[in-house]
């Protein structure tokens, strides 16, 4: 079963927070990315 974005119910986590560990995808990678 694929993991969900903790913050983007309807996307698929592509990625862990390197601090907190939860499940992102990739808009908040890319939110992270800039800052």
């Amino acid at each position: 079963m694929t993991e969900v974005c903790v913050y983007h119910a309807g996307q698929a986590a592509i990625e862990r927070c390197e601090v907190c560990g939860r499940p992102l995808c990739g808009q908040c990678l890319w939110y992270a990315a800039d800052g």
